[in-house]
């Protein structure tokens, strides 16, 4: 990264953003079956389990629909289907692309998945709020050891503002996560960092390039030079519309944004891949059948067993090729390909000397 005509991917996946206190895909499976535990009380007025303004969303959705379902009783049958199988399901996305011929169970997972990464993203350690309830300010002492302040660290060294701009156009972030927490660390560590006027900052969130396979929970914006758009609560129509551009598997495949991310791959010399869970449904959407030829591959495989993690090589090794044959064992600092079990921020700090030669 430090070569400026090198090319950087880095896929990041649920395991990245966990270090700015994000919920895992597990956790985020167990937050949506609270949201989708919606039950009333014996008379059907008092709401005493799942979440309050979904519920007043749905019947929003029902007043205002002109066919379909004339109640939200769909809609909550929908919802118990979700919860009662997130313990089962790989992820929520599996889980709704199963399913993505019931649009009222897709539609309500959506839903949910907006919901609880706004949620999340407000109680994260990256959340800046100028209400002066929480902190005046991220407080990036507490994030100092997290992949994007390694990362961060390595692409400002020795660099003014327009190397830091030329450094950072080169990558390209892959994110299978649906929060905004890229965006939003640029924006204030850049921001702080290199004390930027409101034009600079424009002209870094223009550089920055991260897409989507799935879709986010809206567009980064940012209203002042401290407040941004991450975490603002969504509820009603607000919560309709950023729901509806989220996308199951099949529906984000072929489309224009997958045609860029493999564009990606095919130019890039180092892919590394953050966090990335690395279940079949998102490396069939990533990959496809194609072979891709880069100098490096590096991934973090914390959690991962024995067996996973040299599954886990192998199809990296069917999707990737080098001069070099990409070597797994031993792990050495020369291997072409390692997949290392330690978390993201150890990742960036393992390979930093390489990463700005």
């Amino acid at each position: 990264m430090g070569n400026v005509d090198r090319r950087n991917v880095i896929v990041v996946g649920a395991g990245a953003s966990k270090e700015f206190n994000l919920p895992t895909g597990a956790e985020l499976k167990s937050r949506i079956a609270r949201i989708c535990d919606i039950r009333f009380d014996d008379w059907g007025s008092k709401l005493i389990s799942g979440d309050y303004e979904i519920v007043e969303t749905l019947r929003a959705m029902v007043r205002n629909a002109s066919e379909g379902a004339s109640t939200i009783n769909p809609y909550l049958t929908a919802g118990w289907q979700i919860r009662d199988n997130m313990p089962l399901a790989p992820s929520i996305d599996n889980f709704l692309d199963t399913h993505r011929d019931n649009p009222i169970l897709v539609q309500f997972g959506k839903l949910a998945i907006a919901k609880a990464i706004s949620e999340a993203e407000k109680a994260s350690s990256l959340f800046h709020s100028d209400s002066g309830h929480r902190r005046s300010g991220i407080d990036f002492n507490e994030i100092r050891n997290t992949w994007l302040a390694q990362l961060f660290g390595t692409l400002v060294a020795q660099r003014d503002f327009n190397s830091f701009l030329v450094a950072l156009q080169n990558i390209t972030f892959v994110s299978f996560n649906y929060d905004r927490c890229i965006h939003q660390f640029f924006f204030h560590a850049a921001r702080q960092y290199f004390s930027l006027s409101d034009e600079q900052v424009e002209e870094m969130l223009t550089v920055l390039n991260i897409l989507y396979p799935y879709g986010s929970i809206g567009d980064f914006s940012w209203r002042s030079s401290s407040h941004t758009n991450f975490g603002t609560s969504l509820s009603g129509e607000k919560l309709v519309n950023v729901s509806s551009e989220l996308r199951t598997f099949t529906e984000g495949s072929g489309t224009d944004r997958m045609k860029r991310i493999r564009k990606s791959f095919e130019q890039a010399d180092v892919v590394m891949f953050m966090g990335f869970g690395f279940l079949n449904l998102n490396i069939d959407l990533l990959l496809g059948k194609e072979i891709f030829e880069v100098e490096r591959v590096l991934a973090t495989g914390k959690g991962l067993s024995t067996n996973s993690r040299l599954e886990v090589v192998r199809e990296l090794k069917e999707a990737f090729v080098a001069e070099n044959s990409l070597v797994v064992e031993p792990l050495t600092v020369g291997d072409s390909l390692q997949v290392m079990d330690c978390t993201c921020g150890d990742l960036v700090f393992e390979f930093q000397r390489f990463l700005t030669n």
